[in-house]
């Protein structure tokens, strides 16, 4: 489904563009616009960015995640 997002929970949001993917971020209960890179990090997408939004408002996702996942060793 859809979902709106706040900008204080998604990072990297100035540079994101319509259908990025959209990863659990590394930080506790905040979205990316980047797969989180470092040991032991967990990489998974929930979904796709449907309507970019600038620093002061939310953005709109498909929300639909992935079964898939991979731990960064």
């Amino acid at each position: 489904g859809f979902a709106r997002i706040s900008s204080s929970l998604l990072g990297s949001t100035a540079t994101a563009k319509q259908g990025d993917p959209v990863y659990i971020s590394a930080t506790a209960g905040n979205l990316t616009f980047t797969a989180p890179s470092a040991s032991g990090d967990i990489v998974r997408i929930v979904g796709h960015l449907i309507i970019p939004a600038n620093s002061n408002s939310d953005s709109i996702i498909y929300f639909n995640p992935d079964t898939t996942w991979v731990k960064i060793a």
